[in-house]
Order: structure tokens, then C-alpha cells, then sequence
């Protein structure tokens, strides 16, 4: 069970490195681009009959683990509103086994966006309001396992402005200082690195930044109209 995960994981490892090879606005920020990619198919079934052949023995923290990578699989696949509610089933339970692993909760996260998206497109406000609350709920986690990642940071603080407008300030003033503390280490090796990683929104955040603050702003930026749903 151990190898087949193994392969499968170095398989969508893979694929995600020649995602950010071809296309540099693919980040860990922005979230995988959905492709049918031959790397990612062989990776979900490889990762899927791993967990099929874990022993009964095996522990819920394994298990989670190995339930954390399919359903990364299957999100970064997924095209139909089906492929992403398999993803979040598959990431939900992943997160139930073994709530502190970081990329469950941020899976699920970006799942449940997908989800609330298409439940927007169609008018079911129900399903959408529901998603849109798994979706905070989700980053709130992957935020406590990590409060210094910039996409939790970004989606988090723009997801609850409305609702929670201090908290938010909080969440996006500590994103711009992450995002000038990048800048002022440009000639770091390091800080290069994860400038290939992280697509900074700064305008975007300057922006719900001034409104939060009721100072005036311009027009929302580009980049955060284009962006309404991202994952």
C-alpha cells in the first residue's frame, strides 16, 4: 500500500511541476489548474487501490494521509460539479481522520469553492451559502496549521470581510507584510524560490484593505475581478 501511494503521490508531484514550469500563474496560492492529464489519472489510481489494500490495522493518521493525496488527485482533475464533490467526500473524510494535515483542509477549501461557484452559476443559494460555510470552516483549520500560508491568508480575509471585518484587516495586513518581506529579499535564493510559488494579490488586498478600513479606494483591481472564484 505504501509504494502504490508513493508512486502515485510522486506522479501528481510530477504534474504539478510541469504545471508551474509552463504556466507561471499556477501557484500554490492560485491552486492547480483542473486537467485530465494522463500523470494524474495514472496517480489516482495508483493512490486509489493503495488505500483499498491498507490493512484493517492501519491508523486513522494513515489513513488520512493517504485519503489527503487522492483527493488532491481528484481535485486537480476534476471538471464536472461530480469530479469536485468526489474530491471534497474524499478530502472531508481525510480532514475527519487526521485533522491537523495541512493540505486536507486547504483541499477541502478549494473544493468547496469549486462547488459553491457552480452552485452560483445555477441559483441554488442554498447549496451555495452552505459550501461558501465548509469553505470558511475549511480555511479556518488549514489557518491553524499554518498562519503565515498566503493563500489561506488571502482567501480566509476576503472570505469573512464581511461578516468578521477586523478579523479580516488582521488576516490581509499580515499578507502585505508577508508580500513586502518577499519583495525586500528578491536577491535571496530562498525568497526567489517562493516567488515562483506565490502569485502576490497586493492590489487586490490594498484594495478590501482601504474598504475594511473606510478609507477611500479605487475601483476593485483587475486581478481580484478576474479572480471572484478563484479556488
Amino acid at each position: 500500500a505504501e509504494a502504490l501511494h508513493l508512486l502515485g503521490a510522486v506522479r501528481l508531484q510530477r504534474f504539478k511541476h510541469a504545471i508551474r514550469n509552463d504556466c507561471d500563474g499556477d501557484s500554490e496560492d492560485e491552486g492547480e489548474t483542473s486537467s485530465c492529464s494522463p500523470e494524474v489519472t495514472v496517480a489516482v489510481s495508483l493512490l486509489r487501490c493503495a488505500i483499498s489494500s491498507l490493512p484493517a490495522s492501519t491508523s486513522t493518521g494513515e489513513r488520512g494521509r493517504q485519503l489527503a493525496t487522492l483527493g488532491i488527485s481528484l481535485l486537480s482533475q476534476a471538471r464536472r460539479e461530480c469530479d469536485f464533490e468526489e474530491a471534497a467526500v474524499t478530502l472531508r473524510e481525510a480532514c475527519r481522520l487526521d485533522p491537523h494535515r495541512f493540505s486536507a483542509c486547504f483541499g477541502l477549501a478549494r473544493a468547496a469553492a469549486q462547488l459553491r461557484a457552480i452552485a452560483s452559476r445555477q441559483d441554488r443559494e442554498e447549496d451555495e451559502a452552505s459550501y461558501e460555510r465548509e469553505r470558511i470552516v475549511a480555511l479556518r483549520n488549514a489557518h491553524r496549521l499554518r498562519a503565515d500560508h498566503p493563500g489561506v491568508l488571502y482567501r480566509l480575509g476576503t472570505a469573512i470581510k464581511e461578516d468578521h471585518p477586523q478579523e479580516a484587516i488582521q488576516l490581509l495586513e499580515r499578507y502585505i507584510e508577508l508580500a513586502s518581506g518577499s519583495s525586500r529579499a528578491a536577491d535571496d535564493e530562498v525568497a526567489q524560490n517562493t516567488k515562483r510559488v506565490v502569485k502576490w494579490k497586493v492590489a487586490a488586498v490594498q484594495h478590501w484593505l482601504a474598504v475594511l478600513r473606510g478609507e477611500r479606494s479605487t475601483t476593485a483591481p483587475a486581478e481580484y475581478v478576474a479572480g471572484l472564484f478563484d479556488s
